[in-house]
């Protein structure tokens, strides 16, 4: 009876020995896998930094432009439409800052998992509307030119010139629209799709990437 007490308490121990060094394993690799994870959002931060400084100095820079135009309608309208443009970009990077300050690293992984997949999600949702620019480049070829050169493209510009800029600007229109079309929340995962969204939400997706390894572990063990 003794020798069958000591086997159970041997085996209590070894049973408790292995409890203690699984979960020192599972918070070593936690500990890694998070430091991996942040490392992918600290350069998603960045990004959104910078894009935040362009996007403040172009949108001012264009209202800027606008409001000493205001006589000249077609130039006061591209100043406009470009500085809201410029103004959605900040928008943008600001809540993308947000939601990645935001971040709870010491929550369970399935929920920090959740929320980064928010963040992949926000940045398609953003890109395919900042997308929708593109048919109203002529905007920036007008301000530009009057900008850096003095030149009112649209007074001075050959009438070839601006007739071939307005039809790719229409040919562009069907093309963006299926664009924005295609970067749907539902198509985030297609390979044509993340390769679009390379450096740009695509970090989230890594830290997934490194935190699926926790789970893996702490469902085999």
């Amino acid at each position: 009876m003794d020798s069958y007490a000591k086997l159970e308490r041997l085996w209590q121990d070894q049973n408790s020995a292995i409890q203690q060094q699984f979960h020192l394993n599972l918070e070593t690799l936690r500990g890694l896998k998070i430091m991996k994870a942040q490392s992918h959002l600290n350069n998603y931060l960045g990004l959104n930094i910078f894009s935040l400084l362009v996007g403040c100095l172009f949108s001012s820079f264009a209202l800027f432009f606008a409001f000493n135009h205001t006589e000249q309608t077609h130039l006061l309208s591209a100043g406009l439409v470009l500085s809201i443009w410029g103004v959605f970009i900040c928008a943008g990077a600001v809540m993308q800052i947000r939601r990645i300050l935001m971040l709870d690293y010491s929550a369970p992984v399935l929920k920090l998992q959740q929320q980064l997949q928010h963040i992949r999600l926000s940045a398609l949702v953003h890109t395919r509307t900042a997308l929708l620019i593109v048919p109203f480049y002529p905007a920036f070829l007008l301000v530009m030119a009057q900008a850096l050169l003095g030149f009112d493209l649209l007074q001075n510009a050959s009438q070839g010139w601006l007739l071939l800029h307005a039809a790719l600007s229409l040919l562009l229109l069907p093309a963006t629209l299926w664009l924005y079309r295609a970067l749907a929340p539902e198509n985030i995962d297609k390979p044509g799709i993340r390769w679009l969204m390379q450096g740009n939400g695509s970090q989230a997706l890594a830290a997934i990437y490194e935190l699926n390894r926790i789970r893996r572990f702490n469902t085999a063990v």
